[in-house]
């Protein structure tokens, strides 16, 4: 007797306690869909993306390694920069990603060229405070007040939801070795964007960690 077999769509999924992560293969989280980080009932970031110059990164391979972890390989397209153009496959990005306490993000860029590179890293994210219901129906209703705050000082970019009973706050920290930082925040969307000096066959390890 023939059955049926299926499969659903693709992408990565991690949980730890109660928290869970779902992303798409490449590491994004695509808004508007139903992935996100969800803490309890409440989806804390809906959108995430990472950009060289503006371009998107082209996924290798990658996957959950744990229940709780899963890395991530990607490389460049062509990038045009002021410097001249970087060819395709000359950067590699490494999205390592586990859950304890909230997310823990190491972001391992490679220069596989004799060249060294100059390039703009843009990290660009969103937090909707949804409820995970609210996300099932595609009718999500902005309630309270967003404001998204970024303290030079801490490194720190922290993203407030006040509502009428409680508030409810993410908060993300950076640690951006070997390159110039600088973050723009809307209410509830933030672009923290680090123009990165790689040397030839260089490695560079960018850490982030976010507690909701």
């Amino acid at each position: 007797m023939a059955f049926k077999v299926q499969v659903g769509p693709p992408q990565i999924a991690i949980h730890q306690g109660q928290t869970v992560l779902v992303t798409d293969p490449d590491g994004t989280i695509t808004w508007p869909s139903e992935k996100g980080l969800y803490f309890l009932d409440t989806r804390i970031i809906s959108n995430w993306a990472i950009y060289a110059n503006g371009e998107s990164w082209q996924l290798l391979n990658g996957g959950p390694i744990s229940y709780y972890a899963a890395r991530i390989y990607l490389t460049n397209k062509s990038i045009l920069t002021e410097d001249g153009s970087i060819p395709s496959r000359t950067l590699g990005l490494t999205i390592s990603r586990s859950l304890s306490g909230g997310l823990h993000e190491d972001l391992d860029i490679t220069n596989n060229s004799m060249k060294s590179v100059r390039f703009q890293l843009e990290v660009a994210f969103r937090c909707d405070f949804a409820d995970i219901f609210e996300v099932k129906s595609g009718r999500i209703v902005r309630r309270g007040k967003i404001t998204t705050e970024w303290s030079d000082q801490r490194q720190q970019v922290r993203t407030t939801a006040g509502l009428a009973l409680k508030s409810r706050f993410s908060q993300m920290k950076f640690g951006t070795p070997a390159c110039s930082t600088h973050s723009r925040m809307a209410t509830n969307y933030s672009t923290h964007q680090m123009t990165v000096l790689r040397p030839a066959t260089g490695l560079l390890n960018l850490r982030r960690c976010h507690n909701g």
